[in-house]
Formats: C-alpha cells, structure tokens, sequence
C-alpha cells in the first residue's frame, strides 16, 4: 500500500474500531477507481457543478490547495441525502448480511471489502469514507462534518 493520507486514515480507523487483518479484504487501486466511477455515476451523475467535486492533493494539478469531496454533492444539497446520526448505520443494517465496500476519497488510494456485521459496530471517526453493497442503491457517506444516506435499502 502506498504511504499516503487514506492509507493513515485508513490504518486508523482500523486500530480504532479493533478490525483485524482477517476481517477485511484490501482491494487493488484498478478495482477501487473502478468502484469510485461506479459510485459517482450512481449517486452524483446529475451533480452539474463539477468544481465542488474530487479534486484531492494527488490529482488536483495546482499550486493553490483548495481540495474538494465528491461527498460536498449532499452537504451543498444538490443530491437529496439525509443527513443521519452516527448510529444510523447501526440501526439500519441489523439483519443485513452482506459484504460492503469501503472507499476513501484519495486516489491511488486503496478500498476495503468487509461484512456489514463489522461495518454495523464500527465507530465513526474523523475521516471521510463511502460505504455501499455491490447493488449501488444505497449508500453511507462518513465525513469529518457529518453523515449522509442516499437512497434505500
């Protein structure tokens, strides 16, 4: 993996919700970026205000360092999300069995794979990440400001 902000972040996270190596899969950054322009085009394809979106410190090509989120699409309110309390996931998966993807924002960053019984009791800290299923009809967006759930189960 490469010595990055997500890969920190991710690392993290990890130790702070006590995940073990053999919890979760580590996928490659070809099948992460895949997943992120799946993701985009399920949940932010109608975003016309491109500029509010991913630009991160490894692909943004400036010398000013004004870094944006593709998650700045439900907290400027131009996708329809909810905004949801921190134990909203917990709630919303009890009895839901399936394995959920993991994404950090950066590129060449990596995703993780993991079961959503694990993702259910994780704490939420200060690092943005996307969760969703291999249906790409909902998702969870932790961020360092708030939560977000778009869509339904």
């Amino acid at each position: 993996m490469f010595d990055h902000l997500a890969e920190r972040e991710q690392n993290k996270w990890l130790e702070e919700n006590k995940i073990t190596p053999d919890q979760y899969e580590i996928l490659d950054v070809p099948k992460t970026d895949e997943l992120k322009k799946k993701w985009r085009a399920s949940f932010i394809s109608g975003v016309e205000q491109k500029e509010i979106l991913h630009k991160c410190p490894f692909c943004y090509k400036s010398n000013v360092r004004l870094f944006s989120y593709d998650w700045h699409a439900f907290s400027h309110k131009l996708v329809e999300a909810k905004e949801v309390a921190k134990d909203f996931l917990s709630e919303k998966l009890k009895g839901y069995n399936k394995d959920l993807y993991l994404l950090w924002e950066e590129c060449e960053s990596h995703g993780l794979v993991m079961s959503s019984e694990i993702v259910r009791h994780c704490k939420w800290t200060n690092t943005d990440i996307y969760i969703f299923d291999d249906s790409f009809k909902w998702t969870f967006v932790v961020t360092h400001e708030e939560w977000y759930y778009y869509k339904e189960l």
